[in-house]
Parts: C-alpha cells; sequence; structure tokens
C-alpha cells in the first residue's frame, strides 16, 4: 500500500508501468510462437528498454498514477476528521508454523498494511503514429494482469487492469 500527500492510496505510474511491461512482454513471447500472429509493436517499442526512462528516451507511452477518482477523493478528505481515511486500511499479521511442534517459529511474525477493495484510476497517453494500434496492445497487455504488489502470487493484490478510449486531451 502507498499512501499519498493526504494519506489517500495511489498506484505509482512506474508500478503500474511496470506490470504492464511485463504483461506485454508475455505476450511477445507468446507472439513469437505463433506463425499467424500479426504484427503488433512490442514491449520494448510501447514502454522502451527497462530502466532507461532516466538516459533520456522519450517513452511512447506515458502513465499517471493511479489515484482514486477525485470526487472520492474530496470526499475523502472532507471526513478526514471521522477517520474516513483510516478505515480504508486494515493490517494483517501471519507467522510460519513448525511442523514437528505445531507451534509459531520464532522471528517469523510478520505484519503487512492492506487496502479495502477500490477502484484507481489512471491516464494514459499515447505519442505514436498510429495510436489505435498500441492502444489495442495495452489493452491486450492490461487482460494479462491478475495482481499488483509483493504478494501477486500469494493471493493478496487481486487487481483487474482495463483500458478504457477517452477522449484526447
Amino acid at each position: 500500500v502507498v499512501r499519498g500527500r493526504h494519506q489517500l492510496p495511489y498506484l505509482p505510474a512506474r508500478h503500474l508501468r511496470g506490470l504492464l511491461r511485463y504483461a506485454a512482454s508475455c505476450l511477445d513471447a507468446w507472439q513469437e510462437e505463433q506463425p499467424d500472429a500479426t504484427d503488433q509493436p512490442s514491449a520494448q517499442e510501447i514502454f522502451g528498454r527497462p530502466g532507461s526512462h532516466g538516459a533520456g528516451q522519450v517513452p511512447a507511452v506515458t502513465l499517471t498514477n493511479a489515484e482514486l477518482d477525485p470526487q472520492e477523493q474530496a470526499w475523502f478528505l472532507a471526513n478526514a476528521e471521522t477517520s474516513a481515511v483510516e478505515s480504508l486500511y486494515f493490517s494483517s499479521f501471519h507467522t510460519a508454523i513448525d511442523s514437528t511442534t505445531g507451534t509459531a517459529r520464532k522471528h517469523s511474525l510478520r505484519g503487512v498494511e492492506l487496502i479495502v477493495p477500490m477502484t484507481l484510476y489512471a491516464t494514459l497517453e499515447v505519442a505514436a503514429p498510429e495510436p489505435e494500434r498500441w492502444v489495442g496492445r495495452i489493452q491486450q497487455a492490461a487482460g494479462l494482469v491478475r495482481a499488483v504488489g509483493g504478494w501477486r502470487s500469494r493471493g493478496f493484490g487481486r487487481a483487474a487492469v482495463k483500458v478504457e478510449l477517452g477522449a484526447a486531451t
């Protein structure tokens, strides 16, 4: 869970970009094995090489942080005194059990802060020729993202990423 300036949750654009890049690279690997696959932009074409954004490369796709809808943000901020923001978060603790004794292993207690299910929104802009082709590939990649966060393989952080077309600004 990442908290912003007003303690509201958000997903950093860098993390979202990494999730989409990974999903797009999985599509690339699958496409290499398909004899009749259509020509689609690769993960590297869309997102650049991993770690290359500080090296002067201008990405074809830019993302903003994923945040609550502005109206929801305003509501939480207006109700900050009632601890509405804190009600979004809860703690979960886990420990390892020793299989021979059936008791907790020493020094194995771990806590993690979780957040209630919610919808976060980000803006994606494509600065490339044939943007609909790129958006189509990004939509395909978004469908492969199933979870967000460090515990993705253990059931926490379940997510659905959807790319909706909107008016260009």
